[in-house]
Formats: structure tokens, sequence, C-alpha cells
């Protein structure tokens, strides 16, 4: 994308209430802006949105309990539990979303889990 090195790229994501989807926003502003962070863009029916946040959402490096970092995709396990599945999302507050392999998923702090090698 053009210009993206020149802007801020704050990020912000909107998790729906069914849990299956969510939308990142990226700040639109220059680099080093004061004040909120904000997208704008077109809607098909509803015209110009604008919005603002104040937390940059961005993932941080996170590491699981032995410090391998954390990517999406990657298949972990809760300690030395029976439970595992796949990263979906890293998440700023140093958690991140895991797919159970059952179906559905949960939230857990990057410290509780491990990666689970095939």
């Amino acid at each position: 994308m053009p210009g993206m090195d020149t802007k801020c790229n704050a990020e912000l994501h909107i998790d729906d209430d069914h849990d299956d989807n969510f939308a990142t926003m990226r700040c639109q502003l220059d680099k080093g802006h004061a004040g909120l962070h904000r997208e704008e863009y077109s809607h098909r029916s509803s015209g110009t949105v604008v919005i603002t946040w104040e937390n940059d959402e961005r993932a941080p490096v996170l590491r699981d309990a032995a410090g391998r970092q954390l990517q999406v995709g990657d298949r972990v396990r809760v300690g030395s539990t029976d439970v595992r599945g796949h990263v979906l999302m890293l998440h700023a507050l140093k958690g991140v979303w895991v797919r159970h392999k059952g179906g559905g998923s949960s939230w857990y702090d990057a410290s509780e889990l491990l990666s689970d090698e095939p």
C-alpha cells in the first residue's frame, strides 16, 4: 500500500458478538500525530464512517512458556493439559485467542501456552 511507511498504522481490532469474525482498523494519520488514532472510509449504505480510538492494539512479540515466539497458526497446548489448538489471533494485551481442536475458541495468557509440535 502506498504511503504505509509515513502513516501511523496503529491498529484497533473489533470482534463481532458471535466470535467468528473480526475487523482491523488502521490509523490513517501521519506518524507522530497528536490525539486519537483515526480511520475513515466510505460505507456502501451509510456514507462516510469515521472511527477514532486511543490505544494501539498492534500485537507485540508474544512468547510461550518456553520462550518460543508465538505466531498466528501455531499449534499450541495449554501447559501440560490436553487442551490443544491453533493460535487465531495475537492480542496487544499479551494474550492469544486459540481455536480448540473440537471447536470453539478461548483466550489465554501467552505464558500458559507451549508449542505443540507434530
